[in-house]
């Protein structure tokens, strides 16, 4: 009975694999992102079916899971680069500067942000071979430590206040959530008494591919962007739309919250919401809670279950669960 069992399982197994690398041609010949998308969420919903079947309480998942998952991220590498907000870089102001506003904290962040994403620019070609593409048609992802040392450096050189911003999983330093990935590094600027936000590379998180709201439960996959959470409020949104274009925004509390809670809300899986209940898709931190998270004084594992975020760890008891934001689903 036993072999039979194991013999069943392994059959199971390999036709979810010959349906995923179906799927995988599919993605690859779809002639639109859109068409690639809506065949990627059947892929998420079949893995989360299969999630089931390759969990025990005692033992975990199985091996041939994790090789399930590999297959999965490999088909997401497909999907066409395309991202969730509209929005192109503004490389400087195109209106005609006046004389007493040249030297303004605008014009001053302005200066440093054009220069970082100039910089990029350059690299990204020369490394890929391109004849000045834009720097929207590059994925930013890795790119976020080197923009905030040349914001540190040019700082330093022309004796701007800057700090260097490492924003762990979880807020927390040495994070045990998605085994030490997912940080992203921004900086803040202060400029005459003012502080500046400077996120050249936000634009990693607005990628369609990793904004699919249908990610979410699927268990050792690490969620949805902090863009797919950004479009859910229009402070964020708006916060997000003055990064995309300029490169920084005036760090005010609001700000800080708007643009810090894309960050924890990508932090927590598909557990969250169906332990909790809460589609809201908002938190109750503070700029100030972001501030003592950013400096090491607290973290968000010590306000939520450490099972909600990070990988998920088991499966969801309600594979079919939609993860629509609350004011979405009063419609549905």
């Amino acid at each position: 009975m036993e072999g039979y069992r194991q013999q069943r399982t392994i059959d199971r197994i390999e036709e979810y694999k010959k349906r995923i690398e179906g799927y995988r041609f599919r993605i690859y010949k779809a002639n639109t992102m859109e068409e690639q998308v809506e065949l990627l969420k059947e892929v998420y919903q079949m893995v989360k079916e299969l999630s089931t079947k390759m969990y025990q309480k005692e033992k975990g998942f199985s091996k041939q899971y994790y090789t399930i998952l590999e297959s999965v991220l490999s088909i997401e590498d497909h999907i066409k680069q395309g991202y969730i907000m509209d929005v192109k870089p503004n490389y400087g102001y195109t209106k005609e500067k006046k004389k007493e506003d040249v030297a303004s904290n605008e014009h001053i962040i302005q200066a440093i942000a054009d220069t970082i994403r100039v910089t990029l620019c350059r690299k990204l070609n020369k490394k890929y071979g391109s004849k000045k593409q834009p720097i929207e048609s590059f994925d930013l992802q890795g790119y976020c430590p080197i923009s905030a040392d040349m914001v540190k450096q040019i700082g330093d050189a022309f004796s701007i206040q800057t700090t260097k911003v490492t924003i762990e999983p979880g807020f927390l330093k040495d994070s045990p959530l998605f085994n030490q990935r997912k940080k992203h590094c921004c900086s803040l600027v202060k400029v005459n008494d003012e502080l500046y936000l400077v996120d050249c590379t936000y634009a990693q998180f607005f990628l369609q591919r990793d904004c699919i709201l249908e990610r979410l439960g699927i268990p050792m996959l690490s969620g949805c962007a902090p863009g797919t959470f950004m479009l859910m409020d229009e402070m964020r949104r708006s916060v997000a739309e003055k990064l995309l274009k300029d490169g920084w925004i005036k760090a005010t509390p609001q700000v800080l919250k708007a643009y810090m809670d894309g960050f924890a809300l990508s932090f927590r899986n598909g557990l969250y919401y169906e332990e909790t209940g809460d589609f809201s898709y908002t938190t109750n931190y503070t700029a100030e809670d972001y501030i003592r998270f950013l400096f090491g004084e607290d973290n968000q594992l010590h306000h939520e279950e450490s099972s909600y975020l990070g990988f998920q760890n088991k499966p969801l008891k309600n594979i079919h669960m939609s993860f629509l934001p609350q004011t979405l689903k009063m419609f549905k």
